[in-house]
């Protein structure tokens, strides 16, 4: 069987839908769900996320073992929509996401 480019392109272009749809029906009824059990003390009352701008005084980016990416994305998250839930599960289904399709297609 001889399979071309073009058949190889549109089977992972097929997948890569499939994969993408079924993580956005997956996660959909999070969008506008409130803040939940840890929230309130990870995201609405952490100091270290209140400012992007002293991030890295405050907890640096160096130090894997503090979950520094995490508060980094809370951060952002924070400093463009503030305390809107909705930005935070955005960001968190587009992760989840991306990382499916990064294993898939490794």
């Amino acid at each position: 069987m001889n399979v071309n480019t073009k058949d190889i392109l549109r089977y992972q272009l097929k997948s890569f839908f499939v994969l993408t749809c079924m993580g956005i029906l997956a996660f959909w009824g999070t969008l506008h769900s409130p803040f939940l059990y840890d929230d309130a003390h990870a995201i609405v009352e952490n100091p270290y996320i209140q400012q992007l701008s002293g991030f890295q005084e405050n907890v640096g980016i160096e130090n894997i073992f503090n979950r520094s990416v995490l508060l980094l994305t809370f951060a952002i998250n924070r400093e463009i929509g503030e305390l809107e839930v909705f930005g935070y599960h955005l960001f968190n289904i587009i992760i989840h996401i991306l990382t499916g399709l990064i294993w898939y297609f490794l």
